[in-house]
């Protein structure tokens, strides 16, 4: 049975083998080869927009370094507000869950100490859609 439920970022793998024919002085020579199985990951990636703001004000601030990491894993990226006081994270993976948190804060600011953690899903629409964890 097609199951035709979109998983992402699962790895699937797929042989492939190539049979042939060769006329020799024998006669036919009949073979195959197999190449190294090949492996597939379905993945739907997006890019995160932060915005540090100063607290309790519409004040943005730039300079403040954050980085982003795949929870249970090792793989992050950082990133530094720019002078509009925003970062764009690139390339993050759809339907993992990842932990935000501020590494560095300009010197006139503190340091925000919370993390926030939080997965995407695709809704039946097609879209992505925030899950604070």
């Amino acid at each position: 049975m097609y199951d035709n439920e979109k998983k992402y970022n699962e790895i699937t793998y797929s042989h492939h083998g190539i049979y042939f024919s060769l006329d020799t002085e024998e006669g036919k020579y009949r073979t195959n080869i197999e190449p190294n199985k090949l492996g597939l990951m379905v993945a739907r990636k997006f890019d995160l927009t932060i915005n540090k703001f100063q607290e309790d004000t519409n004040k943005l601030i730039p300079g403040a370094t954050y980085k982003v990491t795949e929870q249970g894993t090792e793989d992050s990226k950082t990133g530094t507000t720019d002078a509009n006081g925003n970062i764009v994270i690139k390339d993050l993976f759809a339907e993992k869950t990842y932990v935000i948190k501020e590494i560095l804060s300009p010197d006139q600011y503190s340091l925000n100490p919370n993390e926030v953690i939080f997965t995407t899903v695709e809704n039946e629409q097609g879209e992505l859609e925030v899950n604070l964890v």
